[in-house]
C-alpha cells in the first residue's frame, strides 16, 4: 500500500515502526513540519533512522496540498490527530481532497476539571469528522476508551503501541550482578515536569526508607530544583541522585544496569520508556494513567499502580525492592517478551489493520496480548 504519515517531527517513537512498514513492502512517505524539537534534543534524541521511507519537510499549506495531490487516490494518509495547528491543517486539506484518512493518536491529558471541555471538543470534532475518517489507531486502552467515549465507532477503532529500536542485549556485558551489597537500584528516566509526578515517587521512596535501595533521576526539566528540595526535606539526598540526560542510543544500555524502572506520571499518552526498560530486561512499576501500562500484562513484567496514589506506588516499590535483583533467566524472559512490540511486529499488526479496514482481512489482535 501507498502510505503517507504526517508527523510534527521525526520521532523515535515512529522510526522503527515506519521503517519496518517499508521493509515489508509498503511505500511509506514521512512528512514532517520539523526534524526534531528542542525538548527532544535536550533529552538526548537524535535524528532517527527511517530506512527506506521517503522523508519530506513542509512549511506551508501549499506544500501540504502538493504532497496530497502528488499521491494517488488510493493512498492512505495517517495523521496524529487534530491537537496541533499542523495536525489541523493536514486534516483540513485531506478532507478537502477527499483522500483516505486515518489517525494514529494518543489520548489527551485529562487536566482535572478541564476533561469535560476536552471531551466536548473531541466529541464534537469526531462527530463532524468520523464519516471521513476510515480508522483510528489509539495508543493503549487509555486511548481506545477515550475515543470510544467520544463517539467514534468501535469497529474502526484499534489499539496501537509505540515501538522502540531493537537492542541486542548481552547481559554479561552489563553490571547487573551488582547486588553483592544487597541494594536495589531504582531509576526514573524522563523529563522533570509536574505531570511526571517525581514528587509522588520521592514520597513512596521515603515510605520504603527501611529497605536497601538507591534511586537515580535521569533527565532534565523545571522540576529538578523542587524535587531536589523535596529530597532534602525527606532526608533522601544520600540515596537519590539527579543525573543529566544521555543520548538515546545509550538509553537501553543504561537501563540494563538497574533493577526496576518507575514511571509515576499522572498521564502519559503512551510512555515509551516502558518499552525501553522491558527491552533491557528491567521490570517496570507503571502508573495506571499511562498507555504503556498495557504492556505490564504479566506479574513478572512489573506492576501497574493506581495513578496519583502514594500508597499504591509504595506497595509496588516495596515488593520489587525486596524481590530484586532478578536472575538473568528472568531478565532474558522479559527481553523476549519485549520483542513482541518491536517495530516489525507493530508494522505487521498495522498492516493487518489496513487489510481489515480496506479489504477482507479479519480484525487483528494486538501482538502484546499473549497467553
Amino acid at each position: 500500500m501507498n502510505l503517507v504519515f504526517w508527523l510534527s517531527e521525526l520521532s523515535i517513537h515512529f522510526s522503527s515502526f515506519l521503517r519496518s512498514l517499508a521493509d515489508i513492502g509498503h511505500a511509506v512517505t514521512v512528512v514532517s513540519l520539523s526534524e526534531l524539537s528542542q525538548p527532544r534534543k535536550e533529552l538526548g534524541w537524535g535524528i532517527p533512522n527511517f530506512g527506506k521511507c521517503k522523508l519530506v519537510q513542509v512549511k506551508t499549506i501549499q506544500e501540504i496540498q502538493n504532497i496530497i495531490t502528488s499521491h494517488s487516490n488510493d493512498c492512505i494518509h495517517i495523521t496524529t490527530g487534530f491537537r496541533t495547528f499542523f495536525d489541523r491543517m493536514v486534516v483540513k486539506e485531506c478532507l478537502n481532497y477527499k483522500v483516505r484518512l486515518g489517525f494514529h493518536v494518543e489520548s489527551p491529558h485529562p487536566d482535572n476539571f478541564m476533561v469535560i471541555f476536552k471531551w466536548i471538543y473531541y466529541s464534537y470534532a469526531l462527530k463532524r469528522l468520523h464519516p471521513h475518517i476510515d480508522f483510528i489507531c489509539a495508543l493503549g486502552q487509555l486511548g481506545v476508551k477515550w475515543y470510544r467515549s467520544c463517539g467514534f465507532p468501535n469497529d474502526s477503532l484499534f489499539p496501537i503501541a509505540y515501538a522502540v529500536e531493537d537492542y541486542r542485549m548481552n547481559f554479561t556485558n552489563h553490571s547487573i550482578i551488582h547486588k553483592k551489597e544487597n541494594i536495589t537500584r531504582v531509576i526514573y528516566l524522563g523529563r522533570f515536569l509536574p505531570i511526571k509526578r517525581g514528587d509522588l515517587l520521592l514520597n513512596a521512596l521515603h515510605s520504603a526508607r527501611d529497605l536497601e535501595w538507591t534511586c537515580d533521576f535521569v533527565g532534565i526539566g523545571n522540576m529538578e530544583v523542587p524535587w531536589k528540595k523535596q529530597c532534602q526535606s525527606l532526608n533522601l539526598q544520600h540515596r537519590v541522585s539527579f543525573k543529566s540526560p544521555i543520548s538515546y542510543d545509550r538509553v537501553i544500555g543504561l537501563l540494563a544496569n538497574y533493577d526496576v524502572l518507575v514511571l509515576p506520571s499522572a498521564h502519559e499518552g503512551w510512555g515509551a520508556v516502558v518499552n525501553e526498560a522491558l527491552m533491557a530486561g528491567v521490570p517496570v512499576i507503571c502508573s495506571s494513567s499511562c498507555g504503556a501500562a498495557d504492556l505490564i500484562c504479566k506479574p513478572w513484567l512489573g506492576t501497574v499502580f493506581n495513578s496519583n496514589s502514594t500508597h499504591s506506588l509504595s506497595k509496588a516499590l516495596r515488593f520489587w525492592i525486596q524481590y530484586c535483583p532478578l536472575p538473568i533467566e528472568s531478565r532474558v524472559r522479559i527481553t523476549h517478551t519485549a520483542k513482541l512490540i518491536n517495530g516489525l511486529n507493530i508494522a505487521k499488526y498495522f498492516s493487518a489493520i489496513l487489510d481489515n479496514v480496506y479489504s477482507t482481512g479479519t480484525r487483528p489482535s494486538p501482538p502484546w496480548i499473549f497467553t
